[in-house]
């Protein structure tokens, strides 16, 4: 049956791995309220628009039937001129049609000023003047009809009608002036609209620039940390699996530093154990040249003696042109950085690494050689703890082969007395049989 406890904790493990960070999080959220803020405004900007725009077009369709109402009045006041004149029923039809259609088109123009008080105001004494003139038109009318042209015409010089239809273009005037100032207004809140809507949707769009540069580079960089942390659990597995089982110090160390020169891609390094005495001895080296040193340093002595001695990891970025050459069959050249770590385990130092570089060390360097200091501190540790314990062993078997041997001597002598004991008995047996012959002998 599995772990419970473990499948736990690899289930989180892997959530956390393949989960996004808290501040991606966030930035995309942040991006998801951005564009929601930013549809919210641009829609509302479109409906403030699309209003301006039905109360242009409306400002528009109420100059236009203003216009249509004054043109129904002059052409029933044309066809009730010619008829006066002329007398023909022939200027009745444009009269009456054009009576019809004032009247239809008053009220439709009293309807489309029902939201705007002054308006309707303007509207109740443009009908009233627009009745006044019908009227006027209608009487002349029916005296002509009537055959009393006299009568007709002497109503037509009272300027009755005149001052009707003077009335309604004074009015019609106002009511226009009126709705071309709600026009410039109304577009100039268009034109501010627009403007706002354009402000809007530039901020928002830059602002979601902004929160997209802030989630790609928060994806990169928890992309970068992810390889990272891929890149420093395959070194820490890869070293603990040449490690595994290794019993002898000296092969410990050598696979150590070698794989570890070419997981870092070092072209140089060194190892040096912790002797009890407490100097440090070069154990192994990665194409260093082993004749420039005895292989024995103490404790403060030099960089790597004071990195044992303070147990801590020291960053050399200029080092100095007398250090040892980086060489082959192609050229030479001197390392760029040099990174020591001190191998410690329960606060005492196990042994010391140093590496050359010809690039600049990377954080993940320094991180992953402080992770494995530990590791191969322990594996040290292991390694001379199993080297006394073959040694007790050895030394077990010789006191137990010598032990043996003595046991042999032992049961060798044993057997002698042995045989002695029996070789004594036998000559009892013997004296007692004579003995006894001496005794009948003498009987």
């Amino acid at each position: 049956m599995p772990d419970t406890s473990t499948a736990v904790l690899l289930d989180r493990e892997t959530r956390r791995r393949f989960s996004l960070p808290a501040r991606t999080i966030g930035a995309l959220l942040l991006a998801a309220l951005a564009v929601v803020g930013t549809a919210a405004l641009a829609y509302r900007s479109l409906r403030d628009t699309e209003a301006i725009a039905d109360s242009v077009a409306h400002t528009l369709r109420v100059i236009r039937q203003m216009n249509i109402v004054l043109a129904d009045v002059k052409d029933a006041e044309t066809g009730q001129r010619g008829y006066l004149l002329t007398g023909a029923d022939s200027y009745l039809a444009p009269y009456v049609t054009a009576r019809a259609s004032a009247l239809s088109d008053l009220a439709t123009l009293q309807g489309m000023l029902a939201n705007n008080p002054s308006q309707r105001e303007r509207g109740v004494a443009l009908e009233s003047l627009t009745t006044s003139k019908l009227d006027e038109l209608a009487e002349t009318v029916r005296l002509r009809s009537a055959g009393d042209a006299g009568g007709a015409l002497a109503i037509v010089l009272t300027d009755r009608g005149k001052q009707a239809m003077d009335g309604i273009r004074s009015t019609i005037v106002e009511m226009q002036a009126e709705e071309r100032a709600l026009l410039v207004g109304r577009q100039e809140n268009s034109a501010g609209t627009v403007r706002a809507a354009f402000y809007y949707t530039l901020v928002g769009a830059g602002l979601l620039l902004v929160l997209i540069m802030m989630t790609a580079l928060l994806l990169a960089r928890g992309h970068r940390e992810r390889e990272v942390d891929n890149w420093l659990r395959t070194g820490l597995a890869g070293l603990a699996e040449r490690l595994l089982g290794e019993k002898r110090l000296d092969v410990l160390c050598d696979k150590a530093l070698s794989y570890l020169a070419r997981y870092l891609q070092t072209p140089l390094a060194t190892f040096y154990v912790a002797e009890p005495d407490g100097h440090l001895r070069r154990i192994a080296g990665f194409a260093d040249d082993a004749t420039r040193d005895a292989g024995i340093v103490l404790p403060g002595q030099g960089l790597l003696g004071q990195a044992a001695k303070e147990l801590r990891l020291i960053h050399v970025q200029q080092v100095p042109e007398s250090y040892a050459a980086i060489h082959s069959t192609l050229g030479r050249s001197r390392p760029r950085e040099l990174l020591l770590v001190p191998a410690t385990f329960e606060g005492h130092v196990q042994a010391v690494l140093e590496f050359g570089f010809l690039r600049a060390v990377a954080p993940e360097d320094r991180l992953l050689l402080a992770r494995v200091s530990e590791t191969i501190a322990i594996a040290i540790q292991s390694a001379r703890d199993r080297e006394r314990v073959d040694a007790l062993l050895t030394e077990t078997q010789q006191q137990a082969e010598e032990l043996q041997t003595q046991q042999e001597e032992l049961r060798v002598g044993n057997e002698e007395l042995e045989e002695q004991g029996q070789a004594l008995k036998a000559s009892h047996v013997q004296l007692e049989t004579q003995q006894a012959e001496l005794e009948q002998t003498n009987s």
